[in-house]
């Protein structure tokens, strides 16, 4: 037990100090540490992303002179003004119950605010967003044995398409990354590693999303997001 122990830690600190981080523009789950530990419960989260030029004058949403991420437009040119800008926020309602102390289901229900300003035109969109599942499994769970102290959850969830992909504005279908849902079910892979030594901690998330089309044959790209703390 201890040669795999020393193995996993060392597999995962090479992950993290030798790879590149990828993320998704708009979307991502969080599966981790949570106050009511091995113990159901029901809450709220609220999310907000932002993707704009450069430095920020007159803007609605940010004060003068704040930096934000700059990202390609929809057509793959660079946005370059501080006078565009996309903005992306939801408030999810999340749910975790234990079937077993060893067995986690996790869903998570999504309503999104929506809102973009291009071309001196601001269009706002929301609703109900794709719903996500979740099982995991602990495979390690040695929490409260010695000084080492770590576990290692590993599980896969299931984005529905759950949500609207078909809203319009002046008859004209929105943008896919301005719609409450994606239209297509996409598959989750994920793996949490938390490690306690006294009273130093550490908490990795690396999560994998394989995305399908939706029925207007549109696909947002496969991506790997990675937490840590």
């Amino acid at each position: 037990m201890h040669l795999f122990r020393n193995f996993l830690c060392s597999f995962i600190l090479v992950m993290i100090l030798s790879g590149n981080v990828r993320g998704c523009d708009v979307c991502g789950s969080f599966i981790g540490i949570h106050p009511g530990d091995k113990k159901a419960y029901i809450g709220m989260f609220y999310r907000y992303v932002s993707f704009s030029g450069s430095n920020t004058t007159n803007s609605a949403f940010f004060p003068d002179g704040s930096m934000r991420i700059g990202h390609s437009d929809h057509n793959g040119s660079n946005a370059n003004s501080s006078k565009e800008f996309e903005v992306y926020r939801a408030v999810e309602w999340r749910a975790r119950y234990y079937f077993h102390p060893r067995v986690e289901l996790s869903v998570i229900a999504p309503y999104v605010f929506n809102s973009a300003y291009e071309s001196d035109t601001r269009t706002k969109n929301s609703g109900l967003g794709d719903l996500s599942t979740f099982l995991g499994w602990q495979l390690i769970d040695e929490a409260s044995t010695g000084k080492f102290k770590h576990r290692l959850l590993l599980g896969t969830g299931v984005k529905w398409a759950s949500g609207n992909i078909n809203q319009k504005v002046n008859e004209e279908r929105l943008p896919i990354l301005l719609q409450p849902g994606t239209g297509s079910t996409d598959i989750i892979f994920f793996a949490n590693y938390q490690l306690g030594i006294d009273n130093w901690s550490w908490n990795v998330l690396p999560t994998y999303k394989c995305n399908g089309k939706n029925r207007f044959e549109e696909q947002v790209s496969n991506s790997v997001t990675f937490f840590q703390a």
